[in-house]
């Protein structure tokens, strides 16, 4: 019966050391589950942001194509008047302001073009730093996915500890129940061996 006891003892010492365990891994499963909400609502900003920079970068890309196209246009009409002039050799009143019209045109259609150029470079930039913390936070969030379905192993296998250990405490209850039973018919039977044992005596 002592070692029944003594038994009973160790797994009832190892069925709240299990508990403890559980209760930490839930702790901070639910620590590492709030840290990747927080990660995939990061995850999810930045995808969103990223979006709008592409479609910012496609913009201006497509303004950039467009202002050099205007750019050539103004340089080959810049380079055939000044060829019309040298054939002529004469610049009138008129030649001279559409030179200068010209001149004007160039200059704000290469400034424009600096300015869409500097654009695309800014766009380009922010696109890269954008999915270098992109791919850092997702990387981040898979981390934590792979903890978190450890913990919840451990969890579960803690779990099934406690039931094994409820399920032998409960049967060793059942034999504690019996070996009462038993010693109470032993000690009957003793009695009543005792008892016949004085009467033989007596005769």
């Amino acid at each position: 019966m002592e070692a029944v006891k003594k038994k009973m003892a160790q797994m009832r010492e190892e069925l709240r050391a299990s508990e403890d365990r559980s209760e930490e891994y839930k702790e901070k499963c639910a620590t590492l589950m709030a840290s990747l909400e927080s990660s995939e609502n990061e995850v999810n900003d930045l995808k969103r942001k990223m979006t709008v920079t592409e479609n910012d970068l496609m913009k201006v890309e497509d303004m950039l194509a467009e202002t050099k196209t205007k750019l050539d246009e103004k340089e080959n009409e810049s380079d055939g008047l000044r060829r019309e002039l040298t054939s002529t050799q004469g610049l009138n009143e008129g030649d001279a302001s559409r030179v200068e019209r010209l001149e004007t045109e160039l200059r704000e259609a290469r400034e424009t073009l600096e300015q869409r150029e500097t654009e695309v470079g800014d766009l380009t930039r922010r696109n890269t730093t954008l999915q270098r913390d992109l791919d850092t936070e997702e990387d981040k969030a898979d981390g934590m996915r792979q903890k978190i379905t450890k913990l919840e192993e451990k969890e579960r296998e803690c779990e099934e500890l406690q039931r094994k250990i409820a399920n032998l405490e409960r049967e060793l209850e059942l034999a504690e129940d019996k070996g009462s039973e038993w010693k109470d018919k032993y000690l009957k039977a003793k009695e009543e061996l005792d008892a016949n044992l004085e009467e033989l005596n007596d005769i």
